[in-house]
């Protein structure tokens, strides 16, 4: 798992995560990649910058998950399609932070 931590989670960290996890070459499918923020852009802008590198890069696109959480309550935006597994992991980031 890649974890991603700013200050602010925008479209232009969204997108440099999803391009950082591909040239890392993972291999484990699907990738949960959570990008962790005290504040996050607004979410059309994140959903914008998710969906850009998955239209590109079809083959990537039902193995990596970027998940938006604003660690302030952690609140996530979970994409459609993104395995249970998602949900579950920010729930235990949730209780582990809590």
């Amino acid at each position: 798992m890649r974890v991603k931590i700013a200050a602010g989670v925008n479209g232009p960290v969204a997108t440099a995560a999803w391009l950082d996890a591909q040239k890392a070459h993972i291999e484990q499918k699907p990738v949960i990649l959570p990008l962790i923020g005290n504040r996050l852009a607004p979410a059309n802008e994140l959903a914008r910058a998710i969906e850009e590198p998955r239209r590109k890069i079809p083959s990537m696109a039902e193995m990596m998950f970027p998940v938006p959480v604003d660690m302030r309550d952690w609140a996530a935006m979970i994409p459609a399609g993104a395995p249970a597994s998602a949900r579950v992991l920010i729930e235990k980031l949730k209780n582990f932070a809590g």
